[in-house]
């Protein structure tokens, strides 16, 4: 049969071969010999090729996906950029210390440092031997007192803290200009503002009661025997005043309008200069602290806080820039004296006239101000609300 005739193309015997040839003529021959190693030769390319292919394509996919993965990483690193910057990345071992840390923090903030330091300030080493914290020489230049500035935290800090101090990311705060209204009258004796700036700090007993209730509570001022054992005093173990304790309790507890501040240190209500103020009272503190009438005012002060007679404390701070205004220069010459002494006047008799020296503002920081501030300090604006209220008024309170 006819459709039979291919399968002796496969058989072995080559008689039949050669009948098959000799039937299927020689147009069948050239087919059968030429068709089959073209398929071969056309399959062997095609799996080659195939599998090439196929290899490449496996590379292909593991680029993507190693894409992918580069881009969800980038995309988690851009998210958080602003909040994960490499100055404010904390060591995860520093999470262990997250409590005692927030605790000396805020002891440095009250005793030491209202405004934080700059961080390149908080990277500098301590000097051997350490330089003294409580002496003008602290400020004889800007390293000296940079210096000082990083002894003084180090000196409040256990040991065991020291080495996260670098970490540490503090917003930077710049000085602001000197002006005669740093000074309200409510710093001075009477409540008057003294142009020889020999009475400044003299009205210490709100000061005093200011520094009582945040170390032992509002409570303090009226019950006997109050303080507790988880009062801030007996936290941080605290007994007598610091330089920075006393600028901290004119700023924040006679003087803050406000309840919140830029990272200039400026009120956000008022725009007082809070951070200079700060800094100013600080410097002040720090080199007149063994003068006369210094060491009979923070005695004061010691003994309302305490109820008792330390005077001296190993930790104090400041930070300050270029003090060459007259009041600061006054006050430096006058403030230390003894009530007796003669207080140096200014050289210059015209600048309470002449319009363009830093005194002429006094008149103006004299009686415009004091009335804002009473009213101000009110529980909704002070963290010392009742106290401070009472301490800043007495006229209405003897008047009733």
């Amino acid at each position: 049969m006819p459709q039979y005739a291919p399968r002796q193309v496969g058989t072995p015997d080559n008689s039949d071969s050669s009948e098959y040839e000799s039937d299927s003529g020689p147009a069948s021959v050239g087919v059968s010999s030429i068709s089959q190693p073209t398929v071969l030769n056309g399959r062997m390319p095609q799996h080659e090729d195939m599998e090439i292919i196929w290899r490449l394509q496996l590379e292909n996919q593991t680029l993507k996906n190693n894409n992918r993965a580069l881009g969800e990483t980038n995309k988690t690193l851009s998210a958080n950029q602003r909040r994960s910057s490499s100055s404010t990345q904390i060591p995860d071992e520093l999470k262990a210390f997250d409590a005692e840390l927030a605790t000396f923090s805020r002891k440095y903030g009250i005793i030491a440092e209202m405004f934080p330091p700059m961080h390149r300030i908080l990277k500098l080493p301590v000097p051997k031997p350490p330089p003294a914290i409580l002496s003008g020489s602290r400020y004889a230049t800007k390293s000296a007192e940079e210096l000082c500035l990083v002894t003084e935290l180090y000196s409040l800090l256990p040991d065991h803290l020291h080495r996260f101090v670098p970490t540490s990311h503090f917003q930077s705060l710049k000085l602001l200009g000197q002006s005669s209204s740093m000074f309200p009258p409510v710093l001075f004796t009477r409540q008057e503002m003294d142009l020889t700036m020999s009475t400044v700090f003299g009205n210490w007993e709100p000061l005093a009661k200011a520094i009582r209730i945040v170390m032992f509570g509002k409570n303090s001022l009226d019950i006997v025997g109050w303080p507790r054992a988880k009062c801030n005093a007996r936290k941080w173990g605290i007994t007598s005043c610091t330089p920075g304790l006393l600028a901290w309790g004119w700023v924040a507890g006679e003087l803050s309008l406000d309840t919140s501040f830029t990272k200039d240190g400026v009120g956000a209500r008022s725009r007082l200069p809070y951070a200079a103020m700060f800094t100013a009272y600080k410097q002040l503190w720090v080199m007149l602290w063994e003068e006369p009438r210094i060491i009979s005012i923070r005695q004061k002060i010691d003994t309302h806080v305490w109820q008792s007679s330390t005077s001296n404390v190993a930790a104090s701070e400041a930070e300050g820039e270029d003090f060459t205004s007259d009041l600061m220069r006054l006050a430096l010459a006058n403030a230390g004296r003894k009530d007796s002494d003669s207080p140096t006047i200014n050289e210059d008799p015209a600048p309470p006239t002449t319009p363009t020296s830093p005194i002429i503002d006094t008149p103006v920081v004299i009686a415009p101000p004091v009335p804002p501030t009473v009213p101000a300090i009110t529980p909704a604006t002070s963290p010392l609300d009742q106290a401070t209220e009472t301490i800043i008024n007495p006229v209405p309170r003897s008047a009733t």
